[in-house]
């Protein structure tokens, strides 16, 4: 297992795609890698495709910040509301935590 993630981290560049990458894909969505766009799309009973749009969310160890089910929506613009109107994407939530910082951050307890 710890290959296949090593590999995985190799190929995608940064923890949000593999977050993402995750997400998708344990929801039965294919992964789309472009950044425009939807996450993930899967065949429904009718073969007609059906698109989800992951949100994960980075959760504390400590449990000061909650799964919440929220997420980034600052690039929503009313053209890719409409657009998801019509074509009524899933939205996918997961939380992930991470029991280590890198190098030059520290916890200041905000986030």
């Amino acid at each position: 297992m710890n290959r296949e993630l090593e590999s995985i981290a190799k190929a995608y560049a940064t923890l949000d795609t593999i977050r993402e990458l995750v997400t998708v894909s344990l929801a039965g969505y294919s992964h789309i890698e472009k950044k425009v766009g939807y996450n993930g799309m899967r065949l429904n009973t009718y073969g007609k495709p059906e698109y989800c749009e992951a949100k994960p969310q980075n959760v504390r160890l400590d449990g000061k910040r909650k799964l919440n089910g929220g997420g980034s929506f600052n690039d929503y613009t009313w053209e890719r509301f409409r657009k998801d109107e019509r074509e009524n994407p899933n939205i996918l939530t997961s939380g992930t935590s991470s029991s280590y910082q890198s190098q030059g951050s520290r916890n200041t307890g905000d986030t």
